[in-house]
């Protein structure tokens, strides 16, 4: 089973590119200033050399301590003290660095930009924590945890979540362990909410189905735990994150990423700093594509008003990451009753696998085949992107009648926002079987890189022009 923990995470790596900038700047700010002061001819080679000794050091040493690491569970002092010594640190390379470059003032520069750079790595660090964690407080980027054990130390777990509210974690059930034991346990039949009914951890396929689940937590005695190792499967073929804290974790070589040792599963490459990246992308560029395609989209919505009716758009609900639901929206390209019309359809269903597809659905308007063409019937979804139900590149989000059907491979497609295009879209779309969508959803699941997303950015604009496997 693959275990890991992503450090090196573009959300990460940002971090360190402004956290150089900083520091740079700092650093040469610095130098100059304590040149002035001494009297003497301010050098500009001098300060550029101190700023870029500043700008290389000082990701490194903040690397080396943990500073790139998730802080969700950090408080604001911790993270800008961390931040805060990492600069100090920088005044040991400063200083022979000065001394080096023939800086008049050496020592006063190296203590000067480490002054500098603390304050504004302290601020900067201690504001984004604390925009994350009001955000969190607010409802915002929380995970939705499923609790796998009624022991004292889980319900001690379970309350420290409940306390910690700017952490973003909210345990939405408890499962009984006992069968992972050998005892019968006092457990009923699972139903939904009912979290003071302790369904039995056998239950866990059933809530995965029915419930959004971004991360299970197994509390176990050590006994327990080769028996949950189906479970633990389970969990990796539906793509959940799991952790596992048990005493057997408490020796040195256990992963802590949490105020008790535990063992991490992470299902898909994307972390959850990976998933604020990514986001954050998402939105500047949708926000920007709606900018510039603001006339096209009058054009095409005027269109569809004109020969087709109201209403213009088409909502539905769909699918999205870990099972939330959402209203994807869409230009009209269908008769306004084809919901309706699709059931007496089923028979000449032309796909294979749990999905609706037609050469010639005759619920598809003449101008609706026209925007299906060239996929401008999409469009809209870049309100989804926005609002945050979709990705620009993910699989595409299905129905929940569709999702039903999935099986537990299947379900993994669910572990990333839903996205407008992906391998499916520019491989040849509704000319692909079932089974190899779902392959290639997986595939870009598992292969998952920022520089990948904008490959198949542009692969999406001739895969469009071309117009193959559109239906």
């Amino acid at each position: 089973m693959r275990m890991l923990k992503e450090h090196a995470t573009l959300f990460a790596r940002l971090n360190q590119c402004t956290d150089a900038l900083a520091a740079g700047a700092a650093a040469g700010a610095a130098a100059r200033f304590a040149a002035l002061a001494a009297g003497a001819e301010p050098s500009w080679r001098q300060d550029g050399l101190l700023a870029l000794c500043a700008a290389a050091a000082l990701p490194l040493i903040a690397r080396f301590d943990g500073l790139y690491e998730s802080h969700r569970r950090d408080r604001i002092a911790a993270v800008a003290g961390a931040a805060a010594l990492a600069a100090l640190k920088t005044a040991v390379v400063l200083l022979p660095a000065g001394a080096l470059a023939g800086h008049p003032a050496a020592g006063a520069a190296a203590v000067l930009g480490a002054a500098a750079a603390m304050l504004a790595l302290a601020a900067k660090y201690a504001a984004l924590h604390g925009i994350l964690r009001t955000a969190r407080l607010r409802g915002y980027d929380q995970r939705r945890v499923l609790m796998v054990g009624t022991s004292a130390e889980a319900a001690a777990y379970a309350g420290a979540l409940a306390a910690r509210g700017g952490w973003g974690l909210a345990v939405i059930d408890h499962l009984d362990e006992s069968p992972l034991l050998g005892e019968p346990g006092a457990a009923g039949p699972w139903r939904p909410g009912a979290v003071s009914a302790r369904a039995p951890v056998t239950a866990l396929a059933e809530v995965l189905a029915r419930e959004v689940v971004d991360e299970v937590v197994f509390v176990l005695p050590s006994a327990s735990l080769p028996a949950a190792e189906p479970h633990l499967r389970l969990l990796e073929a539906r793509g959940v994150s799991y952790r596992v804290i048990s005493p057997l974790l408490s020796s040195p070589l256990a992963f802590k990423a949490d105020p008790v040792p535990s063992l991490v599963f992470e299902a898909t490459r994307l972390t959850p700093e990976k998933l604020f990246a990514k986001r954050a992308f998402d939105c500047a560029c949708a926000a920007f594509l709606v900018l510039v395609l603001g006339p096209a989209l009058a054009a095409v919505a005027l269109a569809v008003r004109l020969c087709d009716g109201a209403p213009i758009l088409f909502a539905q609900e769909r699918v999205g990451l870990r099972g939330r639901r959402f209203r994807l929206y869409k230009f009209r390209t269908m008769v306004p009753e084809a919901e309706v019309l699709k059931t007496g359809l089923a028979a000449r269903n032309e796909a294979q696998g749990p999905v609706f597809k037609m050469r010639r659905d005759p619920r598809v308007t003449a101008l609706g085949a026209f925007l299906r063409f060239f996929s401008l019937d999409e469009l809209p979804q870049l309100l989804n992107v926005i609002k945050g139900d979709m990705s620009l590149v993910g699989p595409r989000p299905a129905l929940p009648d569709e999702v039903a059907q999935y099986d537990a491979r299947q379900r993994r497609r669910l572990s990333v926002p839903p996205g407008m295009t992906c391998l499916w879209q520019v491989s040849g779309r509704s000319e692909i079987p079932f089974e190899r969508w779902v392959a290639l959803d997986l595939a870009y699941i598992d292969n998952w890189s920022f520089l990948r997303d904008l490959a198949l950015l542009a692969a999406t604009i001739p895969a469009v022009l071309v117009a193959r496997g559109a239906r």
